[in-house]
């Protein structure tokens, strides 16, 4: 008869067969992540919200002006890093720390940068056929280190003159500093038919090493030819708010227009306001005008109402445009960092192009300007956060108003933003944890700290399973979403296959990267010194030469994010290299032990 099996006997294979369940449970749970992870999509939708009043209406008043032949397009003194400004920054090496900071300063915008390249432009509405000068001029001041200033005035009407108009020039010295760069006005009239244009106007600071430098001034100027009058021009929706007072009205692509028609020459110009109350100069006498909204592919513009203005070298008007437009209301949860694009499917035009916006972009709602009385509307939605995405399609009413209800499935608790799964993965790691702890000093003893470290593979195993648990990659990255710099995070947790962002958002987001053959390989080899340890403390059979050889593969992966990393040091690479480190300090000992 065989002899029956004793309480410790199958107290030990009861064990053994958990190790190995939990084990499974890990690798099929975070296989089976994989793939429904990545195809998650957000519920929401775009709902009726109520009735909509479109309107068409404009508003003259008159102020008394003297003429003047120097007008400022645009007078940026002292200078605001603000959202009225287009801000974009690259980092110039990703294998050298990069900063990037501001700060609003009693002259102007103070700008500490390193190793970045920051980009800042605006756009001017410019009476082109009325002007024979137009130059932008940037005023300021290097404090400290080196860098590179280039300023280009751009022609918005498919025509620059590259050579002409940008303007280097490298500071290498503390000090004042003035740059200008003079516009191609003579080549340009020749190539645009319209008495005005759309300029666009960039300034880009390149900077290699660290510079700290503050831009007191940007302005615009411009010589006429003969007196011209200022018009401002505000345009608002159908609800008498203005247009750009709307946080993501400087997103929008289909554009408010106003083309005015002069009844001297019988010229017309496309004027594109693109801030609240925007001016644009206008020679005396009277204009014919048109208002409605321009697409950037459907080209003249939607005319919606029709009216006139009469102008003398004495004054100046004020005009108040109301376009048709109806409220598309957000209800997004949570707020975390989003992409965003809204079509106006009939004739396939973009309205919105938003790219990672910031929990303080976010508005209550956003204008959809109508240029026929019933469309569709496309949104996508999707969130920096993770592989998470909606796309909705509504036929849309003008006559009513809109809601779109976006929920991703990222739940916030302790500071963590994760998806439900990823929570239950987490459980089951922290389960293997315990396990491990338990079982790498022979799980059929009660735990104690003096038997643990008696055995020396213990420790090395305990430090490698916690740096798993630490970041093997962090990046820091300074980045300006139109006026507002965002300060980016990202840690890659290898062992677990998790990458986590932190921006403006209340919360830390983790994700799951997509799993590749190389990937998948650089996991497997991360987790066999743990299996293999954990496993064979349970079975009795611990080998020191098989658990050596499968410690070297953590110990060349760990070394590679030492060189990638920058800004902190890598601590799951560390933990790393410290398990191998103890390793073979115990092997070294015991080897020397045998030899004396």
């Amino acid at each position: 008869m065989m002899p029956e099996p004793t309480r410790s006997a199958v107290r030990e294979r009861a064990l053994r067969y958990f190790v190995i369940g939990i084990i499974c449970s890990v690798i099929v749970s975070a296989s089976i992540l994989v793939v429904t992870h990545a195809q998650t999509s957000a519920e929401g939708g775009i709902f009726d919200n109520g009735s909509n009043e479109t309107k068409n209406d404009h508003k003259l008043e008159f102020v008394s002006v003297s003429p003047n032949r120097m007008i400022d397009m645009l007078n940026a003194t002292p200078f605001r890093a603000t959202e009225e400004w287009s801000f974009n920054s690259y980092d110039i090496r990703y294998d050298h720390p990069n900063g990037l900071s501001y700060d609003l300063v009693e002259n102007g915008t103070l700008f500490d940068i390193t190793n970045n390249e920051l980009t800042f432009s605006n756009r001017a509405n410019v009476p082109l056929g009325f002007i024979d000068e137009l130059t932008v001029t940037i005023k300021g001041q290097i404090l400290s280190g080196a860098c590179n200033i280039e300023v280009e005035p751009i022609f918005q009407e498919g025509f620059y003159d590259r050579a002409n108009s940008e303007i280097s020039t490298s500071l290498q010295e503390s000090g004042i500093f003035e740059i200008a760069a003079q516009a191609p006005v003579t080549e340009a009239k020749s190539a645009i038919d319209e008495w005005a244009c759309m300029i666009a106007f960039y300034v880009t600071i390149r900077v290699e090493t660290a510079v700290q430098l503050v831009i007191e001034s940007v302005t615009v100027s411009a010589h006429a030819t003969q007196p011209l009058v200022p018009v401002t021009l505000n345009v608002l929706g159908s609800d008498s708010q203005s247009v750009f007072e709307n946080p993501w009205g400087r997103y929008l692509n289909v554009f408010p227009a106003v083309n005015m028609t002069l009844n001297t020459t019988g010229n017309s110009a496309v004027i594109l306001p693109r801030r609240v109350d925007d001016i644009v100069y206008v020679p005396t006498g009277l204009c014919f005008c048109d208002s409605g909204w321009c697409s950037s592919v459907i080209y003249p513009l939607s005319t919606h109402h029709r009216f006139n203005i009469t102008l003398s070298e004495t004054n100046s008007s004020r005009v108040t445009v109301i376009l048709p437009t109806t409220t598309l209301y957000l209800d997004i949860t949570p707020q975390t960092a989003l992409d965003c694009l809204i079509y106006q499917s009939r004739i396939s035009e973009m309205i919105y192009a938003v790219s990672g916006c910031t929990t303080n972009q976010l508005p209550e709602s956003v204008y959809l300007p109508i240029t026929i009385t019933e469309f569709s509307v496309e949104l996508s939605v999707s969130t920096t956060a993770g592989p998470y995405r909606f796309e909705g399609y509504a036929y849309i009413d003008a006559n009513r108003t809109w809601v779109l209800s976006v929920h991703f499935p990222i739940y916030a608790f302790l500071g963590l933003g994760l998806s439900l799964e990823l929570y239950f993965l987490l459980v089951f790691i922290i389960s293997l944890i315990f396990v491990t702890i338990a079982q790498i000093q022979r799980a059929a003893r009660p735990f104690d700290w003096a038997s643990f470290r008696g055995n020396k593979e213990n420790l090395p195993l305990l430090i490698l399973l916690l740096s798993y648990l630490l970041p093997w990659y962090v990046a820091h990255q300074s980045v300006f979403r139109g006026g507002i710099l965002v300060h980016k995070n990202t840690f890659m947790f290898a062992g677990l296959n998790l990458v986590a962002h932190t921006n403006s958002c209340e919360f830390m987001t983790l994700r799951m990267s997509p799993i590749s053959l190389p990937l998948l390989a650089i996991m497997i080899l991360l987790w066999l010194p743990i299996i293999y340890g954990t496993y064979s403390k349970v079975i009795h059979r611990f080998s020191k030469q098989v658990f050596t050889l499968l410690l070297l593969a953590p110990l060349v992966i760990s070394v590679v994010p030492m060189l990638w990393s920058r800004a902190l040091i890598p601590l799951g690479s560390l933990g790393t290299i410290s398990a191998v480190f103890v390793w073979f300090k115990h092997l070294l000992a015991t080897r020397s032990a045998a030899s004396s």
